[in-house]
């Protein structure tokens, strides 16, 4: 499912939403529902931030072979990035939180000046808790 938004504060608010949703509906465990909230918050607050003054952002949350992928697509070509030295009480952490709680995360340009798209992946049946036992065991 796909859902476009005016880059602006208030597509924060709408992204979380629908993100949870969709989610949801899509059949994600109720224990993930939170991190999904968080993640997509995250994503969307970056591209509304980074993105480009006026843009649109695009929040897309689908589901296949067992994982839940949320992509963010924004009109900025930079690359979002971890900032590990970044200390705590400054802020920007969201790349963090998604690095930590995300099965997997990515960026693909979408074109040469058309901006980029972050996806990240989580699974879908499982709460985040059995998908970390189950990893750490193998």
């Amino acid at each position: 499912m796909l859902l476009m938004l005016n880059a602006t504060g208030d597509a924060i608010r709408r992204g979380r939403a629908f993100a949870v949703q969709t989610a949801q509906e899509l059949g994600a465990h109720p224990d993930t529902l939170p991190v999904v909230e968080l993640l997509a918050s995250e994503l969307v607050t970056n591209a509304v931030k980074f993105g480009g003054d006026g843009g649109q952002v695009a929040l897309s949350v689908s589901a296949a072979e067992g994982l839940l992928r949320i992509e963010v697509s924004d009109d900025s070509t930079t690359p979002p990035r971890v900032d590990d030295d970044r200390p705590a009480h400054l802020g920007g952490h969201g790349m963090k939180l998604v690095e930590l709680l995300a099965t997997d995360w990515g960026v693909v340009r979408t074109g040469p000046t058309d901006g980029k798209t972050v996806w990240m992946t989580m699974p879908l049946h499982r709460s985040l808790s059995a998908a970390r036992d189950a990893s750490a065991a193998s």
